[in-house]
């Protein structure tokens, strides 16, 4: 059973970075071969968690982005719909 949509961060040298996964089955333990992204990395946090609150209620990735950051994460995500 999939889990609901969540936001990763790590910082790669300055920059921190942001990743919007599930894992593939709840009842095993989180790691990456047990997660399922959507989409590439993300710079921007708000943009993170407002993707994966839209996937969590139905939406793909393309709706989930606010209004003010479609111009840059339609760019960094393309057409890659719903994962």
């Amino acid at each position: 059973m999939y889990g609901k949509w969540k936001v990763s961060s790590q910082y790669i040298g300055d920059e921190k970075i942001f990743q919007v996964y599930r894992l593939r089955d709840i009842s095993k333990v989180d790691h990456s071969g047990n997660r399922e992204y959507a989409g590439e990395i993300i710079y921007d946090q708000d943009a993170a968690y407002a993707v994966a609150k839209g996937l969590n209620d139905g939406e793909g990735i393309e709706e989930s982005i606010p209004k003010k950051q479609k111009p840059q994460l339609r760019e960094q995500l393309g057409n890659q719909g719903n994962t």
